[in-house]
């Protein structure tokens, strides 16, 4: 069973790595830049040490199968790896394992949370935007630096 969960994860990280090449080629179709490309080479290696070193443990110290840890730590993992593909499908082709920076005059969208449409731009001078149950002062995305009213 943890044999097969560490290989689902390994072929999840391949299909990762798939999407982010689509992401890639769209980056660059729109002028975007890579940064940081010698780190790259370590980061896969790292990440595959991880899941080699995961199997290798478990193989060769008999680790053994404990239900009450097991079943708990599926689900978290289960949970993880959502919250890992909504990440990737909210951010669509901005999301990559590559560090690309698109070349943008101005940072500007739009930001929906509890129910609010939101437009910030940064930079600029914060700006107040309302609707219908709070104010939100923009600011870059960062939820601490978003303070809320409510009306």
């Amino acid at each position: 069973m943890y044999y097969l969960l560490i290989l689902a994860i390994g072929v999840e990280r391949l299909v990762e790595l798939i999407v982010s090449k689509r992401n890639a080629r769209w980056a660059f179709a729109h002028g975007g830049r890579e940064f940081g490309h010698n780190h790259y080479p370590v980061m896969v290696a790292i990440h595959t040490a991880l899941l080699l070193g995961c199997v290798i443990e478990v193989w060769a110290l008999h680790r053994p199968f404990i239900p009450w840890l097991c079943w708990p730590m599926l689900v978290l993992v289960a949970l993880s790896q959502a919250l890992r593909w909504w990440c990737v499908t909210t951010l669509g082709p901005r999301w990559n394992t590559l560090v690309i920076v698109s070349p943008r005059r101005r940072w500007s969208d739009e930001v929906h949370i509890g129910g609010c449409t939101t437009r910030t731009t940064w930079p600029s001078s914060p700006k107040v935007s309302r609707c219908h149950s709070c104010t939100r002062r923009g600011s870059p995305p960062s939820a601490s630096r978003w303070p809320m009213r409510c009306c």
